[in-house]
């Protein structure tokens, strides 16, 4: 069993250590754990050894700041990545606290703090004034630690620990308080918290509270009724949600409810309220997108880790659940939308407004016969299209020298792994295969991806 102490060992910088060594060792993981266990307990062994492997799936989300993080499993999988944090964080004015609710091992609360260091140039402005600051929450003291010790590896001395408000008051009164302290984790129960005047808020409830994953937010814990009392008080927050996430009715008319995608994903639902909606009863699709940088730059950067503030926010606006119209044959061009389109249910309204129709009745790829530049919506120049059968389709794959394959499928059951081997390819081609429905049949749609404005490929 983990207790506080356990954690309190693996954040203090004495254990960074055994981690850095650690990192760097490639033998089995019982024979770490046989070496760890002749200095130290059995399971402060399996903490150091959990914890790195922990740290390596954590780069997807939290790119190199990863390796210098504190996580638990549960933690991990919960937390907003480093790229949607400080997307987030931009609503949240500067000027204004935040408080984090439920912050867990700081995934957002990194994002709210991120607030200042975009704002060096404000930093006189900001100084001595200890209502700007994130403030994080949590009711278990080891994600409060943890989520401490993220803090202070990321930002260095730019945090104040398990302090209370009074404190905070006392060390500006003492003039201790400055500018770089910019976020606090602490312990404490948000059911029962009191917020300052003026606050700003962002909740990221518990979606598991009897065990079970749940899509029902009147299922989380806290649910909709400590929201509807926070919004008497503090009317501008925000809470973070599940993509597939069921919101209470009157939320859909007052808030601005946002799909945020990343990497062909889409990671989260964001009900927006108060001040922070651009767009109140409007859903919003985002896909955050690295920069292209110049070639100059490549060679002194790292392209697959650009800094988040420098990601770009490609986002469509609109009202859920219009009706499609249905092409009446494919098009030159085919449009495969993103997945924060489909989250949001904003198919119908994209589709509407750029004159695109969907293959089959409330299918997902759209077509036409004219280009359409849009962000959110990747675009195939039309070459062939085949019946889904897989002799035919291999002889005439063949027969274009198509050894390079993408294997795209929406409303066909086909497995692409499985098709992928039975075609066995070969040649010195690429392209892309798109498996689709048309009409009542099963067809393969041979075609070419159109760089677009703003393409991250």
């Amino acid at each position: 069993m983990i207790d506080l102490d356990d954690y309190s060992w693996l954040t203090d910088r004495e254990t960074a250590v055994w981690l850095q060594k650690l990192a760097h060792d490639s033998r089995p993981v019982h024979q770490q754990l046989t070496q760890l266990r002749k200095q130290l307990s059995t399971t402060r062994a399996q903490l150091l050894v959990q914890q790195t492997t922990l740290r390596q799936r954590a780069v997807s989300k939290f790119g190199p700041w990863a390796k210098q993080m504190f996580f638990t499993e549960i933690g991990l999988q919960q937390a907003t990545d480093r790229w949607l944090s400080t997307y987030k964080a931009i609503r949240f004015q500067p000027a204004s606290s935040v408080h984090d609710l439920c912050c867990g091992i700081g995934g957002d609360l990194i994002g709210l703090a991120t607030r200042h260091e975009q704002t060096v140039e404000r930093r006189s402005s900001l100084d001595g004034d200890a209502n700007r600051l994130a403030l994080g929450w949590d009711l278990a003291p080891h994600m409060v630690l943890l989520a401490a010790a993220n803090l202070r590896n990321i930002f260095g001395n730019g945090i104040l620990e398990n302090n209370s408000l009074e404190n905070v008051a006392k060390e500006k009164d003492n003039e201790k308080y400055n500018s770089d302290q910019i976020a606090i984790a602490q312990l404490g129960d948000v059911e029962s918290l009191s917020l300052p005047l003026g606050a700003m808020w962002h909740l990221d409830p518990d979606r598991r509270p009897q065990g079970r994953r749940s899509t029902h937010v009147e299922l989380h814990r806290p649910g909709p009724e400590m929201v509807t009392r926070l919004l008497k008080t503090h009317p501008s927050g925000a809470v973070k949600l599940a993509p597939a996430c069921q919101v209470p009715a009157d939320w859909e008319k007052s808030a601005e409810l946002e799909w945020i995608s990343r990497d062909r994903e889409c990671r989260q639902l964001v009900a927006w309220f108060g001040n922070l909606t651009t767009h109140p009863g409007k859903r919003r699709a985002t896909l955050l997108v690295p920069p292209q940088m110049p070639s100059s730059e490549s060679v002194a950067q790292d392209k697959s880790d650009p800094r988040p503030d420098h990601w770009i926010a490609h986002s469509f606006v609109g009202q859920a659940g219009l009706l499609l119209p249905t092409a009446p044959q494919l098009g030159k061009y085919l449009y495969d939308p993103d997945s924060a389109v489909l989250a949001a249910n904003l198919l119908g309204e994209l589709a509407n407004q750029h004159g695109l129709a969907t293959l089959v009745p409330n299918g997902a790829y759209l077509t036409s016969d004219h280009p359409i530049d849009h962000p959110l919506l990747a675009r195939f120049i039309v070459l062939e299209q085949i019946p889904l059968r897989i002799k035919p389709l291999a002889k005439y794959l063949s027969s274009c020298d198509i050894g390079s394959l993408e294997i795209k499928k929406r409303g066909v059951k086909l497995n692409p792994s499985t098709l992928r081997r039975q075609l066995k390819l070969r040649g010195s081609q690429s392209a892309t295969l798109i498996l689709a429905r048309l009409g009542q049949r099963e067809v393969a749609i041979l075609a070419q991806r159109q760089a677009q404005p703003n393409d991250s490929k």
